[in-house]
C-alpha cells in the first residue's frame, strides 16, 4: 500500500464569505465532518479502502485499464471476480420506423453480463462511431428523426466493468421513414404547377364556384336521377352511358340530360342536337348532308372553302427525333416548325431551303412538363394509407403499409407488388460512398461571399458574379483565388441572365431572361440586337406571298367550288375522318374525367376536411397519422379505420403513465418515466398497476440471478458480519480524532481534540468523557514571544509577548512583565494640518489662518487671526498671532542659515528645570550698549557665576571635567558613560543596533532573530518574503457568478450546442478556481465546460451557429491556443463527476478549475457549456463559478512581422516593442540567433546577449539579411519565457539584389511614418 494520505484540516468559513456560497460551503464542511467522523453519529462515518485493507476485509488488485476498482474483496480463500472478457453480440438489427429506429440483438451467452454498449455514426466507420447510450436489455429504440439515416454498432460489458468486442466491424444501418406529409405537400405543389392543373380543377369544382356541390361523373346504362351517394343532381354533372358509350351533361336548367358534342363538329354543321339517338347515327346524318350537298347550302360550302383555304396558308409543325425532309409526303413551306424531341425538344424554323434555329429551351421544358401533366392526369392513381391490403383498387395504385414501416405496393396485374425505387437504394449507398470519399477531400463551396476554406484545393463558385469560380491556396477566408479555363481564352461566352453581362470578348452571346430571351451580341464597346436575317427575309418573302394568295383566293374559292361538286365522295371520307378523330378526342376527354371524378381523394391536415364523396380518407396529421374514412360527403362523416387483421393481437405502450383505455389482456406497457420498466396486462380494461391488472414483467433469467443473488448476499452479510466485529474490534483499540466547537466524548485515553472554534487549538484525553481535556503544547516554543489576536485582553506568558486588539482597529501592545503598554510606531502618528477661514457679512468680518504639525503627539503651531465689527471707515478691531511651541527660533535668511535663538518662551518646564517663562540669551540694549571692551576690569573668577555662550569659545579644547550642566556630564562622555540625544541632531554617520533602545524599537528586535511590527503603508520598495505574510485571513479579489439556465440558453435535440455562461476576467495571470454545473428535470448529456478568450459568434474564433465541435474522449475538436481560442476543457461530465445524463435537480458537479491566460487585456476570459439536449431543447438549472488570480511576472506576448522577398545583406531594424502585462515587473531580455543580430533598450545602444529590463521599457531589434539568395536568417528574443522569433529571407534567382520587395511592405506594428521596419546600408 502506498504511504497513507495526509488529509489537511478543515477550516472555518471566512465570516466575510457571500452568504449563499457560506451556507454553500458549511453544507459541504458539515458533509465531510459527518463522514470524516468529526460531528455527529460515529455510526454515520466513512470507512475507507485503507481502513478495509488493514482490516484484511480488502486488498489492492492489478490495475483495470478500463476503470474497474484497483481493491477486490480481500478474502484469501476466494477466487478472484469473473475478469474474462464478454463474446461478441450477435443477431443485431436495425429497423427503421416513422421517427424511430429500434435495435435488437441476440440475449447474452455469459454469466455476468452487466449491460451493453450502443454506439453509432453516420457513416459506416466504426473509428467515428460515438457512445449514445447503454441498455440493459435486447432492445434499444432511438428517436433520430424523420429521413434519417445511422450505422450502429454494439458491445457487451461484464459486471467487472470489462467490455467485449464489437458485434462486427462493419455498421448495421436502419433509415426512418419519410415524412409523408411533406412529400405529399411537395406533390401537391408540383402537380398545381403542371399545365392544364387549373383547367381540370376548374371543370371538376366550376359547381363549387357557383355555390353548389362540385361536377360528378355518373355511370349508368340509362339516364340517373340521382347521384351513386343518392344526393340530387347538379348542373355540369356527367352521365357516361354504358350501354353504347354516349356521353351527356346536365344543362345549366338541370332538367335535361344534353348529348356531348365537339365544338367543331357544331361549327362544321350549324346545329347542337342531332336527330339520331347516338353519335354514330349523329355522324351518319352529318356524312349524308355532307356527300348532298347542293347550291341551297351554299354556306356550307363557302364555310368549307373558306376552312381548306385557311388551312393550305397554314405553317406544319413536325415533332420527332430527326429533320423532316422536304419531299412530296411533308411539301415543307417557309415558317414550318420542327421540334426535335431528341435534343430537349429545340425548336427549328424552315426558312425554305433549310432548318434554322429559333427554339428557346424554356418551351422544350415547357412542353416535357404539359406531357408529363398529361400522363399524370392520365394515369391518376390511389394512394391507399393501412396496415393491411387495400381489396379494391384499379391498376396503378398505391399502398403504403403502415404497419411495415411505410414499405410502398403498386398495383401491378390485380395484385400487390412491393415497389422498391432501386434509384433511392442507389442514392443512399451513393450518397454513403460520396461522404466517405468526401472526407479528406476538397470542399465546394456556392454563395456570394468569400466563405473560410477548410483545406488547400477548395473551391468557391460567387453566385453573385455570374458563377465565377476560385480556388482556396490554404485554409481561410483570404486565400481566394481566381480560376480561368485559359482554353477558352478567346471564345465566345453565352450570358443567360436577366441584366447586362460584363462581355469577355467580341462576339459573346447574352439572352436576356427578362424580356423573351432577346438575343444580343457584344461588338466591343456595345450589346447589339441580334436579328435572324433569314427569319426576316422569310418573312419578306411569307408577306409578298400572302399578298399574292390574296388576290388568288377568289380564283381559289371558284376552283374549290368546282372539285367540290366533282370530288363529293373525297368530302364525305374527309368529313368522316374529322368526325372520328373529334369522336375519339371527345371520348378521351370523357374518360379522363370519368376516371378522375369515381377516384376518391386523400386528405392530409390536422382538422377534419370536407370529404367528396363515400371513401375519401383522410389522415389526421394532429393524432400520430391516424386514418379515417368517409360515409359520405362532408365534413361530419368521419370513422376511424382500422387494421381488423391485428383484432385480439397484443397492444405495446410506450408511456409514462399507466394505459387506461382499449387495453386487451397480454399487452405490453413499457413505463418510460421508469428506466422502461415492462408490465403486461393480467385483464381486459387493466387500469392500474395491481395483482390482476397491469403486473411487472419479470426476466426469469434475471429472477434466478435475483435468487443466487439473495443467497450470495446472506453469505456476504454473514461474512461481513464477522469481518466487521472483527474490525471494530480493532478499530476499538485505535484513538480518535474530533474535530468540533465543544468538547467530545473521548472514547479512550489518548483520543485528540481538536478545537473548530479556538484556532483549532490541540487537546488530548487522559481517560474516557467529556471533562479529560487536557491541552498540548509544543514545549519547543516554552520562553519564545506569543502573538495574540484577539478582541480582549489574554494571559500574557511570557514578557516581550505582543497582542493585536482586533476590536480597535488591530492597536498594538506588548506585555512588560505586568502590563500591556500601546506600542506606537513614531512615523503612524506624523501629520500636518492648515486651517484657514475668512468671513463677511457686511456688519463684520472675521480671519483667521494656522497651521500646525504633529509628531506622536508633540504639537508646534503658528495661528494668526483678525476680527473687525462696524464698517471699513469706522470699527473696532483685534488681531492676535499665537505660537504653540516649546521654543520659538528666529532664522535670518541672510546669515547663511544659521539660526539665531534672541529668546526662548516655555510654556512648561523644560528638562533643564526651567520654569515657564521668557529666556533672553542674549540682548542687544539699543538705547544703552554694552560691549565687551567695558567688561576688562572682570576677571576670570567671575565668569564662573555666570552662563558662558558656548559659541564664544572658538578656539583651543576644554577638558571634559571642565563641563558641567544638566544635560552633558562628563561621566556621559566616558567608556560606560550614557546620555539622551534628540533623534533630529543625528544627520550623518550611522548608528550600532545596541544603542537602540526604546518601548517601541528593541535593540533585540533588529537581529537576525528579532521582530517587530511595520506599518504596511510604510513598506514601499523592496519584497516581503512568503513566510512572512499572514494569510490567515488573506482576502483575494474573486470572480463569482451564478447564472440560471433561462440566461444560458437551450441544449438542442442530438446537436452538440455551445452556450456562453459568463466572464472570467481580462487580465493576464494563472486563474485557479471552481465551476459548479447543477441538472434540472429536463436531460442535457454529453455535457462538458470549457474557458477561452476567444471571440463567441457565427464565424468566430468560437462558433457559435455551426456547433460542429465534439466532445467525445478522443475526438474533441475545440480550437485549443494559447491566445484567442480555448486555453481549458473539462472533458465529458462523466468523466470526472459520473454523470452522463443531467436530468434531476440533484444532478449536481463540481470541478477544481486552473487555467493561464496569456492574451492582454483586450481579451476576456469566458466560461462555456459544450452540451446536447435529450428528446427536445433541454436546459441547466443553472451554474456556478468562481476564481481567484494569481499574477504571473510575464509580459504580454509580443510578435515580430517577418520580412520576405528582401534583397541580399540588407540591414532591417524592427519597430520597438513595448514590453507590459498585468504582472510583468521585470526580468531579463536575452537576443539569440543569427551573429548579426543586436537589439537595444529605450534609446540606448544597439548590443548583443542579453539586459535588465523593466515594465515600460521598449526594445528593438535589427537584422542583416543573408549574402545568398532564397536564405532565412532569424534570431529570437526571449523575455521571462515568453519569446518570438523575427525573420527574414532574401529573394529567389531572378529578383536583382538591393531592389525593394514587390508589392505593398509587409504589415506589421506601427513605427511611424516609415511602417515597421527601417533600412540600413549592409
Amino acid at each position: 500500500m502506498p504511504k497513507k494520505t495526509k488529509i489537511p484540516a478543515i477550516k472555518n468559513i471566512p465570516p466575510t464569505t457571500e452568504r449563499e456560497l457560506k451556507i454553500a460551503l458549511e453544507a459541504i464542511k458539515e458533509a465531510l465532518e459527518v463522514r470524516l467522523g468529526q460531528r455527529g453519529d460515529p455510526l454515520d462515518r466513512a470507512v475507507t479502502v485503507r481502513e478495509l485493507v488493514d482490516a484484511g476485509l480488502a486488498k489492492q488488485a492489478p490495475t483495470i485499464t478500463s476503470g474497474a476498482s484497483d481493491f477486490i474483496p480481500g478474502d484469501d480463500d476466494k477466487e478472484p471476480g469473473d475478469l474474462s472478457i464478454p463474446p461478441a453480440p450477435s443477431g443485431l438489427t436495425a429497423n427503421g420506423a416513422f421517427t424511430s429506429i429500434v435495435l435488437k440483438w441476440d440475449n447474452p451467452s455469459y454469466g455476468n453480463h452487466a449491460f451493453t454498449e450502443i454506439w453509432r455514426s453516420k457513416a459506416n466507420a466504426l473509428g467515428g462511431a460515438e457512445l449514445v447510450s447503454t441498455a440493459g436489455g435486447q432492445i434499444y429504440t432511438e428517436e433520430v428523426g424523420y429521413n434519417q439515416s445511422y450505422f450502429y454498432w454494439v458491445r457487451f460489458v461484464s459486471a467487472a466493468n470489462i467490455p467485449g468486442p464489437w458485434n462486427d466491424t462493419e455498421g448495421t444501418s436502419a433509415t426512418t421513414s419519410v415524412d409523408v406529409g411533406a412529400v405529399l405537400t411537395t406533390l401537391g405543389e408540383n402537380l398545381s404547377n403542371l399545365p392544364g392543373y387549373d383547367t381540370l380543377t376548374g371543370l371538376i369544382n366550376s359547381a363549387s364556384a357557383q355555390g353548389s356541390v362540385a361536377a360528378r361523373v355518373i355511370r349508368s346504362s340509362s339516364a340517373p336521377t340521382a347521384r351513386e351517394d343518392n344526393s340530387s343532381i347538379q348542373p355540369n354533372d356527367i352521365w357516361f352511358d354504358t350501354d353504347d358509350g354516349q356521353v351527356y351533361t346536365r344543362n345549366s336548367d338541370n332538367d335535361d340530360w344534353v348529348a356531348a358534342r365537339d365544338a367543331t363538329l357544331v361549327n362544321l354543321f350549324g346545329s347542337t342536337s342531332f336527330t339520331g339517338s347516338t353519335l354514330s347515327a349523329a355522324m351518319a346524318t352529318a356524312q349524308g348532308d355532307i356527300v348532298t350537298v347542293t347550291d341551297a347550302q351554299s354556306s356550307t360550302a363557302t364555310n368549307l372553302t373558306n376552312l381548306t383555304a385557311k388551312v393550305d396558308t397554314k405553317n406544319q409543325t413536325f415533332i420527332q427525333d430527326n429533320a423532316p425532309a422536304d419531299n412530296s409526303t411533308n411539301d415543307l413551306q417557309d415558317g414550318d416548325l420542327w421540334v426535335d424531341s431528341n435534343d430537349g425538344n429545340k425548336m427549328y424554323r424552315w426558312n425554305g431551303s433549310s432548318w434554322v434555329s429559333i427554339q428557346d429551351t424554356s418551351i422544350g421544358t415547357a412542353i416535357a412538363n404539359a406531357a408529363t401533366a398529361q400522363s399524370t392526369a392520365d394515369g391518376k392513381i390511389d394512394s391507399f394509407y393501412q396496415d393491411n391490403a387495400p381489396s379494391s383498387a384499379s391498376e396503378g395504385d398505391i399502398w403504403f403499409d403502415t404497419n411495415d414501416g411505410n414499405k410502398v405496393y403498386t398495383r401491378r396485374s390485380g395484385a400487390w407488388v412491393a415497389t422498391q425505387d432501386s434509384g433511392i437504394a442507389q442514392a443512399l449507398s451513393d450518397a454513403a460512398d460520396a461522404d466517405a470519399k468526401a472526407d479528406g477531400k476538397v470542399t465546394t463551396f456556392v454563395g456570394t461571399s468569400a466563405p473560410t476554406a477548410t483545406a488547400i484545393g477548395d473551391l468557391w463558385i460567387d453566385t453573385d458574379d455570374n458563377n465565377k469560380l476560385y480556388r482556396a491556396t490554404a485554409t481561410g477566408s483570404s486565400n481566394w483565388v481566381a480560376v480561368r479555363d485559359t482554353a477558352n481564352d478567346g471564345k465566345t461566352t453565352v450570358f443567360t441572365q436577366a441584366n447586362q453581362p460584363t462581355a469577355n470578348n467580341t462576339g459573346d452571346i447574352w439572352f436576356d431572361t427578362d424580356d423573351n430571351n432577346k438575343q444580343y451580341r457584344w461588338n466591343g464597346s456595345a450589346w447589339v440586337l441580334v436579328r435572324d436575317v433569314t427569319t426576316q427575309a422569310a418573312v419578306t418573302t411569307e408577306a409578298t406571298a400572302r399578298a399574292n394568295a390574296d388576290s388568288a383566293i377568289s380564283q381559289t374559292v371558284s376552283n374549290l367550288t368546282v372539285d367540290v361538286n366533282d370530288n363529293t365522295a373525297d368530302i364525305a371520307t374527309n368529313a368522316t375522318a374529322i368526325s372520328d378523330e373529334a369522336s375519339a378526342r371527345a371520348t378521351a376527354i370523357t374518360d379522363l374525367t370519368a376516371v378522375v371524378d369515381v377516384k376518391n381523394q386523400t386528405f392530409i391536415s390536422t382538422s377534419a376536411p370536407t370529404a367528396i364523396a363515400a371513401g375519401d380518407l383522410w389522415i389526421d396529421s394532429d393524432d400520430d397519422n391516424k386514418l379515417y374514412r368517409a360515409t359520405a360527403a362532408g365534413n361530419t362523416n368521419w370513422v376511424a379505420v382500422r387494421d381488423t387483421a391485428n383484432d385480439g393481437k397484443a397492444t405495446v405502450f410506450t408511456q409514462d403513465n399507466v394505459p387506461t383505455s382499449g387495453v386487451k389482456k397480454g399487452d405490453i406497457w413499457f413505463d418510460t418515466n421508469d428506466e422502461n420498466k415492462q408490465y403486461r396486462a393480467d385483464s381486459d380494461g387493466s387500469d392500474q398497476v395491481t395483482t390482476g391488472e397491469w403486473e411487472v414483467v419479470r426476466d426469469v433469467i434475471t429472477q434466478a440471478a435475483v435468487v443466487t443473488e439473495a443467497t450470495a448476499r446472506a453469505d456476504g452479510d454473514a461474512a461481513e458480519a464477522t469481518a466487521r466485529q472483527t474490525l471494530e474490534s480493532k478499530v476499538d483499540l485505535k484513538n480518535q480524532t474530533f474535530i468540533s466547537t465543544s468538547a467530545p466524548t473521548a472514547i479512550a485515553a489518548g483520543d485528540l481534540w481538536i478545537d473548530s472554534d479556538d484556532e483549532n487549538k490541540l487537546y488530548r484525553a487522559t481517560g474516557p468523557g467529556n471533562t479529560n481535556w487536557v491541552a498540548v503544547r509544543d514545549t519547543a516554543n516554552d520562553g519564545k514571544t506569543t502573538v495574540f489576536t484577539q478582541t480582549d485582553q489574554p494571559t500574557a506568558e511570557n514578557t516581550g509577548d505582543i497582542w493585536f486588539d482586533t476590536d480597535d482597529d488591530n492597536k498594538q501592545y506588548r506585555w512588560d512583565g505586568s502590563n500591556w503598554v500601546l506600542v506606537r510606531d513614531i512615523l503612524t502618528q506624523a501629520n500636518v494640518t492648515t486651517v484657514q477661514n475668512a468671513i463677511s457679512n457686511g456688519t463684520s468680518a472675521q480671519a483667521g489662518y494656522g497651521v500646525a504639525v504633529n509628531a506622536n503627539g508633540a504639537v508646534a503651531g503658528i495661528y494668526i487671526m483678525a476680527e473687525s465689527d462696524g464698517t471699513l471707515e469706522n470699527n473696532t478691531s483685534s488681531t492676535n498671532i499665537i505660537f504653540e511651541a516649546n521654543q520659538v527660533t528666529i532664522r535670518d535668511s541672510n546669515s547663511g542659515g544659521t539660526n539665531v535663538t534672541p529668546f526662548t518662551v516655555l510654556t512648561s518646564t523644560d528638562s533643564d528645570g526651567n520654569a515657564p517663562g521668557v529666556y533672553i540669551t542674549s540682548a542687544l540694549i539699543k538705547n544703552a550698549s554694552i560691549t565687551a571692551a567695558q567688561i576688562d576690569a572682570l576677571s576670570a573668577e567671575l565668569v564662573n557665576a555666570v552662563a558662558i555662550n558656548a559659541g564664544s569659545i572658538t578656539a583651543g579644547t576644554m577638558s571634559a571635567d571642565r563641563i558641567s550642566g544638566g544635560v552633558i556630564q562628563s561621566t556621559d562622555l566616558s567608556t560606560g558613560g550614557s546620555t539622551n540625544i534628540n533623534g533630529a541632531n543625528i544627520t550623518t554617520g550611522t548608528i550600532n543596533a545596541a544603542r537602540i533602545d526604546a518601548s517601541f524599537i528593541q535593540s533585540s528586535d533588529l537581529g537576525s532573530s528579532g521582530s517587530t511590527v511595520i506599518d504596511g503603508s510604510r513598506i514601499t520598495t523592496g519584497q516581503i518574503d512568503a513566510a512572512r505574510i499572514n494569510v490567515t485571513d488573506l482576502v483575494l479579489p474573486v470572480a463569482h457568478n451564478k447564472v440560471t439556465g433561462s440566461t444560458i440558453g437551450t441544449f438542442l435535440h442530438n446537436n452538440m450546442t455551445v452556450r456562453e455562461v459568463g466572464s472570467i476576467g481580462t487580465k493576464p495571470g494563472l486563474y485557479d478556481g471552481y465551476v459548479r454545473i447543477n441538472g434540472s428535470d429536463t436531460q442535457v448529456k454529453t455535457l462538458s465546460f470549457f474557458i477561452g478568450d476567444g471571440t463567441f459568434g457565427s464565424g468566430s474564433e468560437i462558433d457559435s451557429t455551426s456547433n460542429t465541435y465534439n466532445n467525445g474522449p478522443n475526438t474533441q475538436n475545440l480550437p485549443m491556443v494559447d491566445i484567442g481560442g480555448v486555453q481549458y476543457h473539462s472533458n465529458r461530465a462523466e468523466a470526472w463527476a459520473g454523470i452522463e445524463r443531467f436530468r434531476t435537480a440533484q444532478a449536481t458537479a463540481q470541478l477544481a478549475v486552473t487555467f493561464r491566460k496569456r492574451s492582454g487585456t483586450s481579451r476576456t476570459a469566458k466560461l462555456y457549456i459544450l452540451a446536447q439536449g435529450d428528446g427536445g431543447a433541454r436546459s441547466l438549472d443553472g451554474v456556478e463559478y468562481a476564481f481567484t488570480r494569481l499574477a504571473v511576472n510575464e509580459p504580454v506576448p509580443f510578435t515580430f512581422t517577418d520580412q520576405t522577398q528582401r534583397p541580399t545583406n540588407e540591414t532591417l531594424t524592427h519597430s520597438a516593442i513595448t514590453l507590459t502585462g498585468a504582472g510583468f515587473t521585470g526580468g531579463t531580455l536575452t537576443l539569440t540567433g543569427d551573429s548579426s543580430a543586436q537589439f537595444k533598450i529605450n534609446s540606448g545602444s544597439f548590443q548583443t546577449g542579453s539586459a535588465t529590463v523593466t515594465a515600460g521599457d521598449t526594445f528593438t531589434v535589427k537584422l542583416t539579411s543573408s549574402s545568398s539568395q532564397g536564405t532565412t536568417v532569424s534570431c529570437t528574443v526571449t523575455v521571462n519565457n515568453v519569446s518570438d522569433t523575427f525573420s527574414i529571407t532574401t529573394a529567389t534567382t531572378g529578383s536583382p539584389p538591393g531592389s525593394p520587395p514587390p508589392g505593398n511592405p509587409p504589415s506589421g506594428p506601427p513605427s511611424g511614418p516609415s511602417g515597421p521596419l527601417g533600412e540600413e546600408a549592409p
